[in-house]
């Protein structure tokens, strides 16, 4: 039983941006080889008692989020972690398939995002201006005095 699979985008509510969700764009692909380890194409029989069966299981943790962008409404949405295992067994040892398993956390994220005026970002070059030209001050004085003891 071929079990590979795609998932292009999983999320709980709305889209918010600045946020990769774990599984988005995953896949997972299920190993065609048989129980007695040969390929498929080798074997000639369809007995379900020789094949592998494959079991996909991910377990979710749900965490609700508000998203409160500048001059914007808040969002509430979810984000999630996860973490996949995948078994592999045979004929009337397990079921193969593909599992979801959620756990909703009982705590909640408030995620703000803020931008800087005009005015702070003007401030912040300055500051950066100065601390170049204080650094290059001080190589000069460096580069200076090293050619003074050399001569």
């Amino acid at each position: 039983m071929n079990l590979s699979h795609v998932i292009t985008e999983f999320s709980f509510g709305p889209y918010f941006p600045d946020i990769t969700q774990p599984l988005d764009d995953s896949f997972e692909m299920t190993q065609e080889r048989t129980s007695r380890q040969q390929p498929c194409s080798q074997l000639r029989t369809t007995d379900p008692s020789v094949l592998d069966f494959t079991a996909f299981q991910y377990y979710l943790h749900v965490v609700p989020t508000t998203y409160i962008a500048p001059r914007s409404r808040p969002l509430q949405t979810n984000q999630y972690s996860v973490t996949h295992y995948t078994r592999t067994f045979q004929h009337d040892q397990g079921t193969p398939g593909i599992f979801f398993k959620f756990d909703l956390d009982p705590m909640s994220i408030t995620i703000h995002q803020k931008t800087s005026s005009f005015i702070q970002l003007m401030i912040r070059y300055a500051c950066f201006l100065s601390k170049k030209k204080k650094n290059f001050s001080h190589a000069h004085v460096r580069f200076h005095s090293i050619l003074v003891v050399l001569v």
